[in-house]
């Protein structure tokens, strides 16, 4: 008798976002995210979290779409512009003003790089493509280039054929910037299939190089068959080392097999071939790469769309829907399977629209609960939301923009994107490094809590010579005492301090000889507060 109460639900049930207009598939998105958990939390018998307040979302979706905290004139301003909380169309007029923004394209420069090449941060000779490859993720972010097109492109950059004459000064084809994600794989046949079949199709294949998967059904001759599609690659190591040109022999549809690989079949070289089995049919000249680009992205194919969006939520929501989001098998099913398959099919209706999906995933009722709940629901309900700790990148970010630290380059302004990183923050990221699979999952170790407390950076941010932020709240001749505590929070936790909060505070800071000093504590503590390292 549940499902029929759910489904009473579901009809009377307001949706986020309002009615959907005809033809507005952002609005769409969110009605489909929250028809589908008025049912699910209806039929576990949860009840979601409280929404969360205006500051939250704001601060929220700030650190998820640009990767940084908003500034405190801009919590201010957005609070003071809605005194009776922000309607739908105010927050979307947030997001679509994020995502049309600077901010968006370098945050997601940082994130589909490390999803799609993770060994640019990670490989020093790799890293020397590093600024290639953001130059073409800007361009493509900066176009809104649809994500098939952007997938298509990947997997076809152009290369020089395999008997073209040298060239004296490396590549000279035009896409010197998707090259990367086969020179950072030394344009190794299975490197390049582990690493298409993880981004493109969230499936982890590598586990057949060597033997058949041990948890699912791939088998070893699987494996090599669709690595055989790269077997036409070759880097010219004469001419550069790992950076020489790269080239393709087009007609090379069979792979040899390395002499320490041992197939089952006993065969010692094997013909690309799709997963499903089948094999392409190519038309002389044409590169294998292609024929495998336009498999994987044709709209028959929806895995590759359940996959797209499946990365985006986990990286809204701090988990996928299927969790690992890269990890889609038999013995890992999605979580609330419907709706993936709903959300795959609006985002091919949106043409592969990936701002479209984010707005949507935004302004959805999920997006917007708390993180506080009475109880502990279970995470894959998303009955409120999760508190995912900063990565490094925005972590460091947010203490900049709390602090006003000068930074060479300020994404959010523009300027020049191939700035080398200065020491403090290439060590900061180092120390701060993490690599969970799951955004919800990232830990705080002791190391980086003393290098937090201890470090130049909010050592600096707390001196008055050389803080902007707190200099500017100390010394503003229309703060009281009142207005600079909500100065310093606004500008750390984009909130104003809480009632008991303030209280408590106002009579610290009155009992202290140095109001200016009691100040500065307050700010080191904010800074160093978990509230500010959290996206919540």
């Amino acid at each position: 008798m549940i499902a029929p109460l759910a489904a009473c639900l579901l009809v009377l049930s307001p949706v986020a976002g309002g009615e959907a207009e005809p033809g507005d598939a952002a609005a769409a998105i969110a009605a489909t995210v929250d028809e589908h958990f008025v049912v699910a939390w209806a039929l576990e018998g949860v009840t979601p979290a409280e929404p969360a307040t205006d500051e939250a979302w704001f601060r929220r979706v700030h650190l998820d779409l640009t990767g940084r905290i908003p500034t405190a004139s801009a919590v201010r301003d957005f609070v003071d512009a809605h005194p009776f909380g922000a309607d739908d169309a105010a927050k979307r007029a947030v997001v679509e003003g994020l995502l049309n923004g600077p901010g968006y394209v370098t945050h997601f420069t940082a994130v589909w790089r490390d999803a799609l090449v993770p060994e640019l941060t990670r490989d020093q000779q790799a890293a020397f493509q590093r600024p290639g490859f953001e130059a073409w993720l800007r361009n493509a972010l900066l176009e809104n280039r649809p994500y098939d097109d952007f997938a298509r492109e990947l997997l076809t950059a152009e290369l020089a054929a395999a008997d073209m004459e040298a060239t004296p000064f490396g590549p000279q084809t035009g896409s010197a910037g998707p090259q990367a994600f086969y020179t950072a794989r030394e344009t190794k046949p299975e490197e390049l299939a582990a690493a298409t079949t993880r981004a493109f199709l969230g499936t982890r294949l590598e586990c057949a190089e060597c033997h058949d998967h041990p948890f699912d059904h791939w088998k070893q001759e699987e494996f090599w068959r669709f690595a055989a599609f790269f077997g036409g690659l070759e880097r010219d190591t004469d001419r550069g080392g790992r950076l020489g040109e790269l080239r393709e022999r087009t007609d090379a549809t069979v792979l040899q097999i390395p002499p320490e690989v041992t197939l089952k079949s006993g065969v010692t070289e094997v013909p690309a071939t799709y997963l499903d089995g089948s094999a392409p049919v190519l038309i002389p000249g044409q590169s294998p790469r292609s024929a495998l680009a336009e498999r994987l992205v044709a709209p028959e194919n929806d895995l590759f769309a359940r996959v797209a969006v499946n990365r985006l939520w986990g990286l809204l929501f701090g988990r996928g829907i299927v969790d690992p989001v890269d990890d889609f098998g038999e013995l890992n099913p999605p979580s609330h399977p419907e709706l993936l398959d709903k959300l795959a099919e609006q985002f091919v209706a949106s043409g592969y629209d990936l701002k479209t999906l984010l707005t949507g995933l935004a302004l959805s009722d999920a997006y917007g609960l708390s993180s506080k709940h009475e109880s502990d629901p279970p995470g894959d309900l998303f009955a409120r939301y999760p508190v995912k700790p900063l990565p490094a990148a925005v972590l460091y970010d947010s203490l900049e923009r709390a602090t006003g630290r000068f930074t060479p380059f300020d994404p959010t302004d523009g300027g020049n994107p191939f700035i080398m990183q200065e020491d403090a923050r290439a060590e900061f990221l180092n120390t701060f490094r993490d690599d969970s699979e799951r955004p919800a999952d990232r830990r705080t170790s002791i190391l980086q809590a003393l290098s937090l407390m201890n470090g130049g950076l909010v050592a600096e941010s707390v001196d008055l010579r050389r803080s902007r932020t707190f200099a500017a709240a100390l010394s503003a001749p229309y703060l009281d005492r009142d207005g600079r505590l909500d100065a310093l929070f606004l500008a750390t936790l984009s909130r104003q301090p809480y009632p008991a909060e303030r209280e408590e505070l106002n009579a610290y800071v009155h009992a202290a000889d140095d109001e200016a000093e009691a100040l500065a504590d307050l700010f080191w503590t904010l800074l160093n507060s978990s509230e500010f390292s959290t996206n919540h």
